[in-house]
C-alpha cells in the first residue's frame, strides 16, 4: 500500500503532521486513523480502527476492513514485519483472529473509523488537510 497509492508515502504526511517525523515509530493510531478516513473516502465500507496492548510491545492500532487486516506500521517494532502489513483475518484460527504479531495484543477498542466528531478536532482538522492535499 504504501507504493501502490492505498496510502501516500510517508514523506508527504510525516513532515505535515506534528509529531509524526520518525513515521512509523509512534504513529500507529494517527496513520491508522488517515488510512481509514482515507479508505472511507474512496469507498470503502465498515472500516474498523483496532488498538491493543502488550506487556512485550506496549500499544499498537491498527485497521480491519472488509476481513483483512492493514497496518502500515507495524514495522516500527524491529520484529521482522513488512513495511505494509495486509492479511485476511482468519476467525477462531488465534485467540485475536490476527495474525501471529497481532495475537500478542490485548484488544483495548474496535470502532468504526468514522473520524467526525470521534478524534482530537486539531489532528482530524490535518488529517483532513493532508488526504485533501493528496487528490
Amino acid at each position: 500500500m504504501r507504493e501502490t497509492g492505498i496510502y501516500a508515502h510517508p514523506s508527504q504526511i510525516a513532515h505535515k503532521l506534528e509529531g509524526q517525523q520518525s513515521f512509523p515509530r509512534g504513529a500507529c493510531g494517527n496513520a491508522s486513523v488517515l488510512q481509514g478516513e482515507w479508505l472511507g473516502r474512496k469507498g470503502f465500507k465498515g472500516v474498523e480502527y483496532v488498538a491493543g496492548r502488550s506487556d512485550e510491545i506496549n500499544s499498537h492500532a491498527w485497521l480491519v476492513c472488509d476481513g483483512l487486516i492493514i497496518d502500515i506500521t507495524a514495522d516500527q517494532f524491529d520484529m521482522g514485519m513488512p513495511p505494509v502489513f495486509v492479511l485476511r483475518a482468519v476467525e477462531g484460527a488465534m485467540r485475536t483472529g490476527y495474525s501471529n504479531f497481532h495475537a500478542r495484543f490485548e484488544i483495548q477498542t474496535r470502532h468504526s473509523c468514522v473520524m467526525d466528531g470521534a478524534y482530537d478536532q486539531a489532528n482530524y482538522a490535518a488529517l483532513v488537510k493532508v488526504i485533501d492535499g493528496l487528490r
